[in-house]
């Protein structure tokens, strides 16, 4: 599989992430209980111990961090403005799909922010699906980090959150529809589409499943490398993370053979299937419209 520029996008908006989290007021105590939070604060640490000003604020200073990253991408990446199938810069958003073809400084930066809120939207799916089935779980270190990983919306119900989640992917579904056309769709058009956006707000939580899959599968992997290497530490992760994202597998439909637990495996085929099956059902709803 080629390393295509959409890969570095994901990269990228990854890194603009760990500067996001540190936006949000901080619990000092949590950080220091939580090996996964003292972790993420560390990555980021050096460059606001060597570029933060006296008197300038953690959350200022990441604001603008993130903001100077933003447009960093947007000029880093002229390729992906000449419109090539192979090459292009795209967005997707459920059924909606839009490539950068701007040639302004202001639409790069636009489309290079669009990009980032697009995976914030598809990262806080992925939240939202992983705390849905873990509502009944023990609290774990791996459950608290991803609670202080996605403030501020981790504090509200998860009803709400699902809604706040569907109507934010059916506006970015319909700017994606804008970017396409190039100009603000009339009204009368944006209304009639409405039941389109928001299914694709719906294809869009979705994606969230396959997220969970990735991670589950990068996860092995870890364990794997830490297993080949005698990394204790590494194997003691991947278990705790493995046990947090499966954990309604684990608690229903655990498969051992001998030491070989084959759980992970069965969640990787569950998660492609439904995936898959809830993605078919929302295409054909969709062309029925």
């Amino acid at each position: 599989m080629s390393f295509s520029l959409n890969h570095i996008d994901i990269l990228f908006n990854f890194i603009i992430f760990l500067f996001w989290v540190r936006l949000w007021k901080e619990s000092v105590r949590s950080l220091q209980l939580n090996p996964y939070t003292e972790a993420t604060k560390r990555m980021t640490g050096p460059v606001f111990r060597a570029l933060s000003f006296p008197g300038i604020g953690t959350a200022v200073f990441a604001v603008l961090f993130v903001l100077v990253l933003i447009s960093f991408r947007a000029f880093a990446y002229p390729e992906a403005l000449n419109g090539s199938q192979d090459s292009a810069w795209r967005i997707i958003i459920g059924f909606h799909v839009a490539s950068a073809k701007m040639t302004t400084i202001y639409g790069r930066i636009g489309f290079s922010l669009f990009s980032f809120i697009s995976f914030l939207f598809h990262f806080h799916a992925l939240e939202l699906i992983v705390s849905l089935s873990n509502m009944n779980a023990p609290g774990t270190y791996a459950s608290d980090f991803l609670s202080w990983l996605f403030r501020p919306l981790s504090g509200i119900s998860y009803k709400s959150k699902f809604f706040i989640l569907l109507i934010f992917g059916a506006f970015l579904a319909f700017v994606l529809d804008t970017i396409n056309h190039g100009h603000v769709l009339s009204l009368a058009l944006s209304v009639s589409s409405i039941p389109r956006y928001l299914i694709s707000g719906l294809a869009g939580i979705n994606t969230g499943l396959i997220l969970i899959k990735y991670a589950v599968f990068g996860i092995i992997i870890a364990s794997w490398i830490g297993l080949l290497t005698g990394s204790f530490q590494t194997m003691a992760v991947a278990k705790d993370w493995l046990d947090f994202l499966l954990y309604p597998f684990l608690r229903r439909f655990k498969i051992q053979i001998g030491p070989l637990d084959l759980t992970p495996l069965l969640a990787i085929l569950a998660l492609d299937f439904l995936y898959k099956a809830i993605k078919m059902l929302l295409f054909l709803t969709i062309k029925l419209l």
